[in-house]
């Protein structure tokens, strides 16, 4: 599936203003090598039931955003009016009200962004070191001293910064965050937490776009980064950040319409949507809200 138009989708998107009447927020620790504490936000109202992730690290950010949903007063929400705060927690609220607001018009976002009903969305395997044995599909690797990539099917290399030598990379291998300027196809990523982050002060414009919902605060202000790359000729790709419930499915979602064709992060995983092969997975996208609620 190509791109999709961007901007008149999110125009819609924009005008969604959900009915709320009641909130309910529930997390736990799930093992996933670690004990990642993982959450679920439900907004109800008109017969509709919303979903949102919270994907934050700490049991303190789980607990604070537990007692923020037990203040919640009923009324309608607009996820466009939703004040400025901690980027994971606004992340959540948005996304719910979003799917609350789609479901309660019977929209899709297919039919939001005239898209096709079903999307093929190509994936990477994100591993901080190479696992043994080699998974099949596409990898994204992060840097570790001295490591040669040769013959790796390696899509992005992420050095968070600390380096810029990655050798027996491809010519089409990314290279993320590089501590400094290379003639290689390079990202950016850490920085990049508003649409207005596409320039690195010191390593210029980007080829290409590492985009977080979490990190941005939710994902119109992703969609407005996405549009914003485009006009730049900077090729957006979408990050995951350890989803482990309905984010993972909501931000598959949205990839599919940003950069279906590009090393999205977002391997499909206990919580995605069905891998057709190692490299893609099969996204619907004609249900109503953000997706199924199961995958």
């Amino acid at each position: 599936m190509r791109a999709q138009p961007l901007s008149p989708g999110l125009d819609r998107l924009l005008a969604l203003c959900p009915q709320v009447e009641s909130a309910s927020y529930r997390w736990s620790f799930v093992k996933v090598g670690w004990d990642r504490p993982h959450g679920e936000l439900v907004l109800a109202g008109a017969g509709s039931k919303g979903r949102g992730e919270l994907l934050s690290f700490t049991e303190a950010e789980h607990e604070r955003f537990r007692l923020d949903v037990l203040r919640f007063t009923p009324g309608r929400r607009s996820p466009a009016d939703l004040p400025d705060g901690e980027p994971y927690a606004r992340c959540a609220w948005e996304a719910a009200l979003l799917d609350l607001g789609l479901r309660q018009r019977g929209l899709s976002l297919a039919q939001v962004f005239g898209a096709p009903e079903r999307a093929r969305l190509r994936v990477c395997h994100s591993f901080r070191a190479l696992p043994s044995p080699r998974p099949a599909g596409t990898l994204k690797l992060d840097h570790q001293p001295g490591a040669n990539y040769a013959e790796l099917p390696v899509a992005v290399v992420d050095f968070k910064g600390r380096s810029h030598l990655a050798p027996g990379v491809t010519e089409r291998t990314v290279l993320e965050d590089p501590s400094r300027p290379v003639r290689a196809p390079w990202s950016l990523d850490q920085s990049v937490r508003t649409p207005a982050d596409l320039h690195h002060p010191r390593l210029g414009r980007p080829t290409c776009v590492n985009l977080k919902a979490g990190r941005m605060g939710g994902f119109l202000a992703t969609l407005r980064a996405a549009v914003a790359a485009r006009r730049l000729g900077i090729q957006p790709y979408w990050g995951g950040q350890w989803e482990l419930g309905v984010g993972r499915r909501q931000a598959q979602q949205l990839a599919a319409l940003v950069c279906p064709d590009a090393w999205n992060d977002l391997a499909s995983g206990a919580a995605g949507y069905r891998a057709q092969d190692p490299e893609f997975i099969d996204v619907p996208l004609a249900a109503p809200g953000l997706g199924p609620t199961e995958a």
